[in-house]
């Protein structure tokens, strides 16, 4: 056969299938198949114009371009006063007939009208929307109305949404605003309007709405230079965004950003446990400790948690952040010296690795430095630190001189050590003996000291003592020279100073008066340790911004 041709009857033979195809062979019919051809209907949409605020010029008319765009790349152009029909209400229509149904878009341009602010809506059956989208139905007419608001330009300003989020539920949501108006910069005096201006609607000074990603308000009209705060009332905490707030001068326009971010936590812990050795401690002390970050030379103190014996101390969580993904960190816990006199407290740290994968998920292995620096380290739980208690002390003392004296730096310098009770009040008398370096009489041990020595009173009986009552002193001090001593932190350790006071041309020598310098040998406090959070923190609260100007003419 030289060609097939249909020949198709009326819609309904088409649609149930009752056509008739020919073969044909030069013009002569040699045979008849039955065949099956879709019928496929076409649609309508009506574009009709309304305005309001002003009467529309013919110039204004001519300027009003409309495009539609559809399936297939279909593409028509009109401007407004090309709009051949006029509707029931008056209104000037644009009918467009023969459309394959699908998702079409009405723009118009050229609609600005110069002294007016133009809002543009796009209504389809009764369903109001700042875009011209919509769906041509094959069997109905899609009716859109395009109307024009214009309002005289007095002082007006815009608010904005933004979402910076990979997560399409937060690009979706409704987001709560509140606008609060003032009559002064100072915002102090809330401006009490009550009415609809632009797109908000005004309570007392204040109005509420809500804001999708992309989506802005306009409050205009207003006869005086209005200030103003945006606050954004959803709880962006629970959400895990941080809020940004920027204003545009030239436009009038406040974005307030709402910006994801992913967060996790890590958290270290550190178990107290005491040797086979210390049978017999039967105290109850909260042991403390301290978590430092280490990034290089630079230490800084994160958290404090405290343990008694067997327990586990737990530092507060740490926060991370999209920042700390897949970066390892390192920490090293230290034991704070407590007051349990024989108590032997830890004065090595014990070290940990933190490597933060990219969901934010953590491995935290814990060992001595080299181990977790070398990723030799075994991951665990917690780290642990083991004391002993041996129900003995020691008390060191060392001595140092400042002067350029010949001779000074090989003076022998005078001290006494002085034990009590619990009662901090009655000398330990029965401590008698040699312990160490130092010799005791009821209590009592006196020794010196030259520049560059140190004694240390070992194994005193921690039974009879109380916990901290002892006192170091320096007595018969030359009066030329000046005396400090400072504790050495983590030990029962004290280091004395003796620098030579500056000597005047007039100065007469010393008389070989003395003095006598007392220091308390409990531990100084004080300031609490302060703890830097490692991780970004969230922006919790609003920026509030005022703005208020009439729109200008470019």
């Amino acid at each position: 056969a030289s060609g097939i041709r249909a020949q198709y009857g009326t819609e309904e033979q088409v649609v149930n299938g009752e056509g008739t195809a020919y073969a044909t062979d030069g013009g002569e019919a040699i045979s008849a198949l039955p065949v099956i051809n879709e019928y496929v209907r076409r649609g309508e949409l009506v574009v009709r114009k309304a305005f309001d605020g002003i009467e529309p010029s013919d110039e204004l008319k001519q300027a009003i371009t409309f495009t539609v765009t559809g399936p297939n790349d279909f593409q028509a152009t009109r401007t407004l006063a090309e709009f051949a029909d006029v509707d029931e209400t008056g209104n000037v229509a644009w009918r467009l007939t023969d459309l394959a149904p699908g998702e079409y878009t009405v723009t118009e341009t050229n609609a600005e009208q110069a002294g007016y602010y133009l809002v543009t809506t796009y209504d389809v059956a009764d369903v109001s929307s700042d875009n011209g989208y919509c769906v041509v139905d094959p069997y109905a007419t899609t009716d859109m109305v395009v109307t024009n608001t214009y309002t005289p330009e007095t002082y007006f300003f815009k608010v904005r949404k933004a979402v910076a989020s990979d997560r399409e539920e937060d690009k979706q949501r409704d987001y709560g605003f509140r606008v609060t108006l003032y009559a002064s910069q100072e915002r102090q005096d809330v401006l009490p309007l009550t009415g609809t201006y632009g797109q908000m609607e005004f309570t007392d000074g204040v109005a509420e709405f809500t804001l999708k990603d992309g989506e802005e308000k306009m409050a205009n009209g207003f006869e005086q230079r209005a200030y103003y705060n945006v606050e954004e009332t959803t709880n962006l905490d629970e959400l895990g965004m941080v809020m940004t707030q920027a204003t545009d001068d030239e436009t009038g326009t406040t974005t307030v950003t709402n910006t994801y971010v992913k967060k996790g936590a890590v958290q270290l812990k550190v178990k107290k446990e005491l040797s086979e050795k210390s049978d017999k401690y039967s105290g109850d002390e909260n042991f403390k400790f301290v978590l430092t970050l280490v990034d290089g030379d630079k230490e800084t103190a994160v958290r404090e948690a405290s343990a008694k014996v067997g327990g586990t101390a737990e530092f507060a969580p740490l926060p991370l952040t999209e920042a700390d993904a897949g970066k390892t960190y390192f920490f090293k816990i230290t034991e704070t010296a407590g007051s349990s006199i024989g108590m032997k407290y830890a004065e090595e740290p014990v070290w940990a690795r933190v490597d933060v994968a990219d969901d934010l998920t953590c491995t935290v292995t814990y060992g001595t430095e080299s181990e977790v620096k070398e990723g030799k380290a075994t991951e665990t739980d917690h780290a642990t630190i083991v004391n002993t208690y041996e129900n003995v002390v020691d008390l060191k003392v060392s001595k140092n001189v400042i002067s350029t004296v010949a001779g000074d730096k090989e003076r022998d310098f005078q001290f006494r050590l002085t034990l009590y009770e619990s009662d901090g009040k009655t000398v330990a008398t029965a401590v008698n003996g040699t312990y160490g370096d130092m010799e005791f009489h009821d209590g009592i041990a006196e020794f010196t000291l030259r520049s560059g020595t140190t004694k240390v009173a070992t194994n005193l009986p921690a039974d009879k003592l109380g916990a901290d009552k002892w006192n170091v002193r320096e007595i018969n001090t030359p009066s030329e020279f000046t005396v400090t001593d400072s504790h050495v932190s983590g030990s029962r350790a004290w280091a004395f100073t003796n620098t030579r006071k500056p000597t005047t041309p007039d100065s007469k020598k010393s008389s070989g008066s003395t003095t006598t310098t007392s220091r308390s040998a409990t531990p100084k406090t004080g300031d609490p340790t302060s703890i830097a959070t490692v991780a970004a923190i969230a922006l919790t609260g609003v920026t509030a911004v005022a703005f208020g100007r009439r729109r200008r003419r470019k």
